[in-house]
């Protein structure tokens, strides 16, 4: 079956639980991108491993964008720095703005229920589906993130 390049929204992953706060407004260790998605696309460590540079810097904005409109400036959250391949997939350290209106809330969620919240993926990303088992498989992660691409931190961990 031949590629194709689209859009593609995951799920999201639970956020470490710690100690974010306005002092040290960074959670370490989020892990922003799986070999399997909740939405059922397989992302082989060799197309993550290419993509790592591209979650550098990545900008993370609150909840996914309404339609086709342009992200509002009140949306930024924060950035993911320190980005890594681990043995499961891509982690990284997400710092945010503790002056944001929300920051005080996600601080709470946080350090005491971490699972219900986390980062979603928001890509343009080049696939196809596997012949042998009918699931859609990422073979490259197109364009830079921030270029089309970004995370969420979302509600639906």
């Amino acid at each position: 079956m031949m590629s194709q390049t689209k859009t593609i929204h995951e799920r999201a992953f639970a956020l470490p639980k710690g100690e974010a706060t306005t002092d040290n407004p960074v959670v370490p260790g989020v892990k922003v991108l799986g070999i399997e998605s909740k939405n059922g696309r397989r992302y082989p460590l060799e197309v993550m491993k290419n993509a790592l540079e591209k979650y550098e810097g990545a900008i993370v904005n609150i909840d996914h964008p309404a339609g086709s409109e342009p992200r509002s400036y009140e949306d930024r959250f924060g950035r993911l720095t320190n980005a890594r391949m681990e043995s499961d997939g891509i982690y990284a350290d997400l710092a945010y703005n503790p002056k944001h209106p929300l920051a005080e809330g996600f601080q709470w969620w946080v350090k005491n229920d971490p699972k219900a919240i986390g980062l979603s993926h928001n890509a343009q990303a080049k696939t196809k589906m596997n012949e042998q088992d009918g699931v859609e498989e990422i073979e490259e992660i197109v364009a830079k993130l921030n270029e089309g691409n970004e995370q969420e931190a979302v509600n639906e961990a």
